[in-house]
């Protein structure tokens, strides 16, 4: 299956290109994405492991900087002080089966890997099984870079993989992390009212409330 052609199909030549970048803090390589922009700022996520070591951050060369990380569940969202294009965060339960496609720069160069869940698990403890595997390779660098549906949507955020697949946190616990970023209100607000593709804004009708991950 080949993501762009799925996707172009489904969100009118929506190209996931534009919005996975390549992640950079000190020495440490990964991958990210932009999912809402407002006021000249665009929110980037990515992978707790690869800001942990410190910056300087950067975001497709642009300067970055951290406003919010979780060690758990391996998320980090970073700002960029520059207007760019985003995917749309999906608030749809991913489930066994659905099938997902794995973008990211591992290796220095942009990739495309797709696969299906196969499976949901755990970080340990009394956490929820907001993890998911997918039968897809991902690469080194890979992390941090977005997991999308076919229609475009980011389904969940790469942390790391095995012998047997890719791994992320699903969408849901992404909103759940989100939601306790404090200070940044006009920008998490872009998430669910309106989403970019290259340059022109597409508004989310009045009604649409997020589901909530508990």
């Amino acid at each position: 299956m080949i993501l762009g052609a799925a996707i172009t199909l489904a969100c009118c030549l929506f190209d996931p290109r534009s919005t996975v970048h390549k992640v950079a803090a000190g020495n440490s390589l990964g991958s990210g994405v932009a999912v809402a922009s407002a006021n000249g700022q665009t929110l980037i996520l990515t992978a707790q492991h690869v800001v942990q070591d410190g910056g300087p951050y950067t975001v497709a060369g642009k300067a970055a900087r951290i406003i919010a990380t979780d060690k758990t569940w391996d998320l980090a969202a970073l700002v960029v002080d520059d207007s760019m294009p985003t995917a749309r965060l999906s608030n749809r339960l991913p489930k066994i089966g659905d099938i997902l496609t794995v973008c990211g720069y591992g290796s220095n160069n942009y990739s495309e890997n797709t696969g299906e869940i196969v499976a949901f698990f755990s970080p340990g403890g009394n956490n929820p099984n907001d993890w998911i595997a997918i039968n897809a390779k991902a690469r080194s660098g890979d992390s941090g870079g977005p997991l999308f549906y076919s229609d475009g949507t980011i389904c969940a955020v790469l942390f790391g993989s095995d012998q047997t697949g890719a791994h992320g946190s699903h969408c849901l616990r992404i909103r759940k992390f989100l939601s306790e970023i404090k200070g940044y209100d006009k920008l998490l607000k872009a998430l669910d009212r309106e989403y970019i593709i290259y340059g022109r804004t597409i508004q989310i009708p009045i009604g649409y409330l997020p589901l909530s991950c508990e």
